[in-house]
């Protein structure tokens, strides 16, 4: 699913729902952080797409929620 996310966000720059999909693979096969990253630089690519904005910050929330409630 990465590589195909990959290929797609090479492909077809302009559009910005391929680098969701993208962070969606990452963030099952490798992290949340490295999810992030992706979504960030998408943030910055497509910076009137709302709905990167939403997924960076819910994954953001999800991320402090996970930090204060183990260890």
């Amino acid at each position: 699913m990465e590589a195909v996310a990959k290929e797609l966000c090479i492909r077809q720059f302009d559009e910005p729902r391929w680098p969701l999909f993208l962070a969606e693979a990452i963030r099952h096969t490798r992290s949340m952080q490295e999810s992030l990253e992706v979504l960030v630089q998408a943030g910055m690519r497509f910076p009137g797409k709302a709905r990167i904005f939403y997924r960076n910050c819910a994954d953001c929330n999800l991320l402090k929620f996970l930090w204060r409630n183990t260890g």
